[in-house]
């Protein structure tokens, strides 16, 4: 409960991790978990072989309720034929020569950052979170879809990608944890806020995804970006590219939330 009332959940929970070790099980309300903070742990259960657990279907349903059905993607679906195929599409982005070719972008929007906190001077106050979501933003941006956004340039000034990222992270994180949400939706003015807030996300993500169609057909996207593996991805299901929501969806969560996602 204590994660769940803070607005910090992702500080207290490491705490915990250092409390308790490097594995151990958590509940978020009705959300069972386990966390795993040993890197040597993480590579024994992320490496391959044919056992795995599936999904709990129960885990995404706040989730992918928030953003309208059939909205499911690479985060939130289940592991069927068409989740494997996403998986194969992106997995060579995430290769260590193309992850290599995130450093100069990581860089570059690091020391944009820098500059313009010299250049506001020494009486300015800064957001921690807020400037490192810009160069977060600024680096998936640039090396998964070839945006140029240039948001981590100026970090006084409004962007409609930060402003909306911020507010669905906040709707997540309220909603998601809370079991309770569905009837909050129908009573509480903020619960309805936050939904807004994740309808809106999806609508700006929508428009980003019609812009990447265009220029994924007019050849100017980057061979191998996240974008381009994701427009050329084949639906086992359809046999067809990935339809226009399934799309949309799975852009979105690689904007918002990349590492999850992958």
């Amino acid at each position: 409960m204590q994660a769940i009332t803070s607005d910090f959940a992702h500080k207290v929970i490491c705490d915990k991790a250092k409390e308790l070790g490097p594995i151990f099980r958590i509940r978020l309300a009705h959300i069972p978990a386990v966390l795993v903070t040993d890197p040597t742990e993480v590579s024994k259960i992320t490496s391959r072989g044919d056992g795995f657990l599936d999904k709990s279907k129960q885990l995404y349903d706040a989730f992918n309720q928030l953003h309208k059905p059939d909205s499911q993607n690479m985060f939130t679906a289940a592991t069927d034929e068409t989740w494997k195929a996403l998986r194969r599409a992106v997995a060579p982005c995430f290769a260590n020569n193309n992850i290599k070719a995130a450093v100069p972008v990581i860089l570059g929007a690091c020391e944009a950052a820098v500059k313009a906190m010299k250049e506001a001077g020494q009486e300015a106050e800064w957001n921690f979170n807020d400037v490192t979501r810009r160069v977060t933003l600024d680096t998936i941006g640039g090396w998964g879809f070839g945006a140029n956004w240039k948001i981590s340039e100026d970090l006084l000034k409004s962007h409609p990608i930060v402003d909306h990222v911020n507010k669905v992270t906040v709707a997540v994180h309220k909603l998601y944890l809370d079991p309770m949400w569905p009837l909050r939706a129908l009573l509480e003015t903020s619960s309805k806020v936050h939904i807004q807030n994740t309808r809106s996300f999806d609508t700006l993500m929508e428009t980003f995804t019609q812009e990447l169609k265009q220029r994924h057909a007019s050849g100017e996207l980057p061979e191998g970006c996240i974008a381009s593996s994701l427009l050329t991805c084949t639906d086992p299901a359809t046999g067809k590219p990935l339809d226009g929501v399934h799309l949309r969806s799975n852009v979105s969560i690689f904007i918002a939330a990349v590492l999850s996602a992958w």
